[in-house]
């Protein structure tokens, strides 16, 4: 009996020890499939859509050029995050 139980805890540890392995295996294995993507395929910058006025629109030039700098500085703001 006592040799069933030191056999049976010899396969816990081993196989749990091989999962275990495996594991941070796969683990360095995808970060450095990742750093390797990074690096090969950066992610492209994104574009910004086209922004379509109203034709009927009647602004003033004060308020259109605020509205202008503002959605311009906004870009500027979020596209260094």
């Amino acid at each position: 009996m006592d040799a069933l139980l030191s056999t049976g805890l010899q396969l816990l540890v081993v196989g749990m020890g091989v999962v275990f392995a495996f594991l941070v295996l796969l683990v360095i294995i995808i970060k450095q499939v990742t750093k390797l993507i990074e690096r090969y395929a950066p992610e492209p910058a994104p574009i910004a859509p086209a922004i379509k006025h109203p034709v009927s629109v009647n602004h003033d030039s004060e308020v259109t050029a605020a509205i202008g700098a503002a959605i311009h500085q906004h870009r500027k703001n979020h596209l260094k995050q």
